[in-house]
């Protein structure tokens, strides 16, 4: 906690949560100031002023940019796009982890949770996946045979 003098009032500022709180000591009592910002009810709003400025940070103007682009990254990380990412990065699926997505995303749709279109395109990836796994194991299997025979005639 720092403390300043603004004319006859004390000010002290502090931090709470991350958060630095501004208050006037005002007589005996110690006050911080309220946001002069309005709400969508037209009345004066009732959160704390920043230390630096008479808004909260809701009302700010100076930090209009700053939240709007906040809100943007929030939004985006909500996405299923980056929801998908988070959930699914590493190497690749067995088919029982398959299985067992589509059986999550199965309940997801069935509570209401996720689209049946979502649920589409992760069975249409699901498919994609098995049969490229098939395929290794074929090409796998290919070359054994292969060496073999090699080593056989050889």
């Amino acid at each position: 906690m720092c403390q300043a003098t603004q004319g006859s009032e004390a000010v002290f500022v502090f931090v709470v949560r991350g958060v630095q709180c501004l208050l006037k000591r005002r007589g005996t009592t110690f006050m911080q100031e309220q946001c002069n910002g309005v709400n969508k009810q037209g009345e004066r709003c009732n959160g704390k002023a920043l230390p630096d400025s008479e808004f909260c940070i809701a009302h700010d103007p100076k930090k209009v940019i700053a939240i709007a682009e906040a809100r943007r990254r929030g939004g985006q990380a909500r996405g299923n796009r980056s929801r998908a990412k988070r959930e699914l990065e590493g190497a690749a699926m067995t088919a029982s982890e398959l299985g067992g997505i589509l059986a999550l995303t199965i309940r997801h749709i069935l509570a209401g949770e996720q689209t049946p279109g979502v649920g589409q395109a992760i069975a249409a990836l699901s498919r994609a996946s098995l049969e490229a796994g098939k395929s290794s194991d074929l090409e796998e299997r290919m070359s054994q045979i292969e060496r073999r025979l090699g080593r056989q005639s050889g």
